[in-house]
Formats: structure tokens, sequence, C-alpha cells
């Protein structure tokens, strides 16, 4: 998923957070997940 870009880093990480905790109590499935930080150039 993209994340959008003007959010910070904890907004990112708190939406991650919340989307995968819905997710996996929903399906019941396992999960790993990682947040890329990309530079801007």
């Amino acid at each position: 998923m993209a994340l959008p870009k003007e959010l910070s880093k904890q907004q990112r990480k708190e939406l991650v957070e919340a989307f995968i905790q819905e997710f996996a109590d929903q399906y019941q499935f396992p999960y790993t997940a990682a947040v890329h930080n990309h530079r801007v150039s």
C-alpha cells in the first residue's frame, strides 16, 4: 500500500498499525509489515 508522503513518520506508522490490526482481526491472518521511507529528490 502507498502511504501519503504528507503524513509524518509517526502518522504513517499509526495508520499501518491500525490497518493491520483491523485486517488481522477480521481475517485472522498472520502478518508482517515494513515501512520504507524514500527520500524525495
